[in-house]
Formats: C-alpha cells, sequence, structure tokens
C-alpha cells in the first residue's frame, strides 16, 4: 500500500463515521464542517505533499510501495538527515502551528519499534514491530487525544463535568 493522498485522508474521514459533537450538537461530516474542515483540509495538503515530490516526502518499503519517510527507520545519518527534512518541510508550511502532524506518532512507533532489538522483553517488542508495520501499511495514524491535562481544565471551564470532544483520526 502507498503513501497516503489528501483524497485518501478525506474520504477515510468521512468513512470513519466518528461521533463528534461541538457545543451539543453532532457534527456529521468534519471534511465540511467550518469548525474543522480548514485543519482537515491543511492535513491532506500534507499528505498530497507525498505524492507531489516522493523522493524527498516517501521511501521505498520491503514490498516495493511508497511509505511517509516518517515510517522510515533511518540507519545512516543521511537517510535521518532526509527524514528530518521531511518532517521540516511539514513544520513549514503551517509556520510551525500544527502541532501534530501524522509524522510525530508515526515516528515514535517506528523508533520503539528499532529499539526492540534490544529490549530484554521479546514478546512485547515483537508486537511493537508488528503494530509499526501494520500502522504503515494501513497509513494510518494513532488516535488524537488532548492531553489530560488541558481536558480537566476545559472540563472545568464548563462546570458540568461533560468530557470534551475528542477528535480520533484514521
Amino acid at each position: 500500500m502507498g503513501a497516503r493522498s489528501g483524497n485518501n485522508y478525506l474520504s477515510s474521514l468521512k468513512k470513519l463515521g466518528a461521533e463528534i459533537f461541538l457545543g451539543g450538537e453532532r457534527v456529521s461530516d468534519v471534511t465540511t464542517h467550518r469548525a474543522f474542515r480548514n485543519c482537515a483540509q491543511s492535513l491532506a495538503q500534507l499528505y498530497d505533499m507525498q505524492s507531489e515530490h516522493p523522493e524527498a516526502m516517501t521511501f521505498r518499503t520491503d514490498d516495493g510501495g511508497r511509505a511517509g519517510l516518517s515510517f522510515h527507520q533511518p540507519r545512516t545519518p543521511a537517510e535521518l538527515a532526509k527524514r528530518s527534512r521531511m518532517m521540516k518541510t511539514w513544520a513549514d508550511f503551517s509556520g510551525g502551528f500544527m502541532g501534530r502532524t501524522p509524522d510525530y506518532l508515526n515516528v515514535s512507533i517506528t523508533a520503539m519499534a528499532a529499539h526492540t532489538s534490544s529490549s530484554p522483553q521479546a514478546t512485547r517488542a515483537s508486537a511493537t514491530i508488528s503494530r509499526a508495520i501494520t500502522v504503515r501499511r494501513a497509513r494510518t495514524i494513532g488516535a488524537r487525544r488532548t492531553p489530560l491535562s488541558i481536558r480537566a481544565r476545559a472540563v472545568h471551564r464548563v462546570g458540568q463535568g461533560t468530557p470534551t470532544p475528542i477528535w480520533r483520526c484514521a
């Protein structure tokens, strides 16, 4: 499975059918709702950069396909520099204001999988590697949640103990 495109990302958001509420009302489609559409479009543009600049933004996988460089385990300084340039390109796109672009979690999962060779817990190591490969092949990003400390402040401001909306991306 190749690197994800912006249209693929937007389609997956529509198909996800997540229950998202804003101001007590259900948001039926985050790709068209005025509170979310610009964010969704911005993320889609990041994914489109992968197909527009495949040599700079993706790498060849073992099966011959392409995946985003954030899934690559760099083995040389040059590979690390290439991945860093990809991440900087995404950061430059938003001026650094998109704090959690898809690459942050991909890099974390990939780093955990790379570290497992020295892990004394072989079962957990194997599961981590499997998860990293599954995420890459499915072209997904992990569920995003607002950090607990921020959620707690938001709930406190609401004053009724109702959870704030959480957007899970696929």
